[in-house]
């Protein structure tokens, strides 16, 4: 991916102190762990096969593909009952955790759908802020060791494709999945 998505000036500002200004984007974290990981590889495998077939053996042998490479995905639609099961599923999310959910996000399906908002997935990462810099969501994350986090954030645009950009703490671009 281009590292020059964003100019060093937008990175400047991303590193700038919390202070609320017009750019900010305020988002709610729906669910945490500050404990969980993912599982290795071998257990991955296993819990897959043991789904009563729902997924190839190419999708096994891959560990459950691009879920299972991406640490980072974003959504602007739901994707239903059976895809937000595969999602969790094939990226490991199933695997146990302690989980808090700090704010109430209740009316998600809904607001998806209509535009309204926008949820992000992360495992890895914590979100530390969202800006909205020249037409794009600048999502700033910080790495660390255990941990995944949902959130979502009110949509400032309405077209189909998300403009997000997400950069860990050093101003670097962090893949997505969209």
């Amino acid at each position: 991916m281009n590292n020059k998505i964003i100019s060093q000036s937008d990175i400047q500002e991303l590193k700038k102190d919390n202070r609320q200004n017009k750019n900010d984007i305020t988002f709610q974290v729906c669910g945490e762990s500050n404990s969980w990981v993912r599982p290795t590889a071998a257990e991955q495998k296993r819990h897959l096969a043991n789904l009563n077939g729902r997924y190839s053996s190419e999708i096994i042998e891959k560990l459950g593909g691009d879920y299972w490479k991406y640490n980072i995905f974003a959504f602007t639609e739901y994707p239903g009952g059976s895809g937000t099961y595969d999602i969790v599923q094939l990226a490991g999310f199933w695997q146990p955790h302690n989980v808090k959910s700090p704010a109430k996000c209740e009316n998600y399906v809904t607001e998806l759908g209509a535009g309204k908002i926008a949820r992000v997935w992360t495992k890895y990462h914590k979100v530390v802020s969202i800006k909205w810099v020249n037409n794009r969501y600048v999502m700033q994350v910080k790495t660390i060791k255990k941990g995944r986090q949902i959130i979502q954030f009110p949509r400032q645009e309405s077209l189909n494709s998300l403009p997000l950009t997400v950069v860990n703490e050093h101003g670097q671009n962090v893949s997505v999945l969209y």
